[in-house]
């Protein structure tokens, strides 16, 4: 009985350890370290679990994607069973999501080579991977060519209200040379979006004068009044 009662209480403390230990690949601090295969793990062999949801649905993979840890840390994660490339994590986004964000083409491409669905996918604010990652500012023409490679055409790329990538990464150019790129891609300059408002509107969001003075030179409208009634200015 006593033997029995031991057993009872010691299963009963492993079992608060185990509640009480911290799992570090969600503490994003760690992939600030840029953690090698070798550490990842050590540590997944000490108890800690990389294929974990957090409270808001981060995962240590996309925690490593964000941070930019070396491909082949972040290859390992993605490789583990309950990381597959479908997996859904904070806004309902899969990995493709989180790596065209942060521009890590490396990643963007092994994960299009394992398959990732790209086409007719949504988060659960109506974004695709790449008008996710054009609203958040992301320019490298390297990642908009990988999705082409696979089968996206940029022009028929829209978020939940219909606006397309030109507008949505419009407040974030800077240079002509970048203007140039989208026009090459097949983007209307002169194009307003659905609810009126001309490339000149999206871009004063961010007030960059030099730009705006540019779009201007292009024949884009400063003054133009979109559906709302309202100019660049109230926009």
């Amino acid at each position: 009985m006593k033997n029995q009662m031991l057993v009872v209480a010691l299963i009963f403390l492993f079992s608060i350890g185990m509640i009480g230990q911290e799992n570090v690949f969600l503490n994003r601090s760690y992939w600030k370290e840029n953690p090698s295969v070798a550490q990842i793990k050590r540590d997944i062999a000490s108890g800690n679990n990389a294929t974990e949801l957090n409270a808001n649905a981060f995962d240590p993979a996309v925690f490593a994607i964000l941070e930019k840890v070396d491909d082949e840390s972040i290859k390992y994660v993605l490789s583990l069973d309950g990381n597959d490339t479908e997996k859904r994590t904070h806004d309902s986004r899969t990995y493709i999501y989180w790596a065209a964000y942060a521009g890590q083409t490396g990643i963007v491409k092994h994960l299009l080579e394992k398959g990732a669905i790209i086409k007719g996918i949504k988060d659960s604010h109506g974004n695709t991977p790449l008008t996710f990652a054009a609203s958040a500012g992301q320019k490298n023409p390297e990642v908009y060519e990988l999705f082409e490679k696979y089968g996206i055409k940029l022009t028929e790329e829209y978020n939940e209200n219909g606006v397309s990538i030109l507008f949505l990464i419009a407040p974030y150019l800077e240079t002509e040379e970048e203007l140039t790129y989208l026009e090459s891609k097949g983007f209307d300059i002169l194009k307003k979006d659905p609810n009126g408002n001309t490339l000149f509107n999206h871009a004063a969001r961010k007030g960059n004068v030099d730009f705006l003075k540019l779009l201007i030179t292009k024949g884009i409208s400063a003054t133009a009044i979109n559906n709302d009634g309202g100019n660049a200015m109230l926009y």
